[in-house]
């Protein structure tokens, strides 16, 4: 009954992660390359964070990107640092510093605005992450489903 506890678990982790880590981000890049309106922006600041982690045995640091810009819809002006559809996520200083670059304070850019919510908007459309991390979640889910196949088949032939 455990194996099956644990298998159903993380069959719904993987289905919840993929979910929100994968196609609910895919079809919103979808919805903003296809329907959202392409505003001009002004990069107001751009930033690098360093966060150091400690406690796993490692010393290791993390860094995220913030990019804050000011668009105008309908005479009226907003303010958003969302840089995409993707929920943001931590990686190396060269990565993050290279995305920092791309909008230096003061510049212009593109920023793609959803017509339905002027709050809501992006500064980069389209899918920013790999293949592999946005498939990632299906091993949770193909490792949960041929778990608890192969468990409750063995369960059904031991049972008198």
């Amino acid at each position: 009954m455990i194996g099956i506890g644990v298998f159903l678990v993380l069959m719904v982790v993987g289905l919840v992660l993929l979910w929100t880590e994968s196609l609910r981000p895919v079809l919103r890049a979808r919805a903003v390359a296809t329907g959202w309106d392409k505003v001009p922006c002004t990069i107001l600041d751009s930033t690098v964070t360093e966060h150091p982690e400690t406690g796993s045995g490692e010393d290791r640091t993390t860094y995220s990107v913030e990019v804050r810009y000011r668009y105008t819809v309908s005479g009226r002006t907003y303010e958003s640092s969302r840089l995409n559809v993707f929920p943001p996520f931590a990686g190396s200083r060269p990565e993050k510093q290279a995305i920092a670059n791309r909008y230096p304070p003061g510049s212009t850019a593109v920023c793609y605005v959803n017509p339905a919510d002027p709050t809501d908007a992006v500064l980069e459309s389209g899918l920013n992450r790999s293949p592999w991390l946005l498939a990632f979640p299906l091993v949770f889910v193909l490792v949960g489903l041929i778990g608890l196949i192969v468990t409750l088949r063995g369960h059904r032939r031991f049972t008198p």
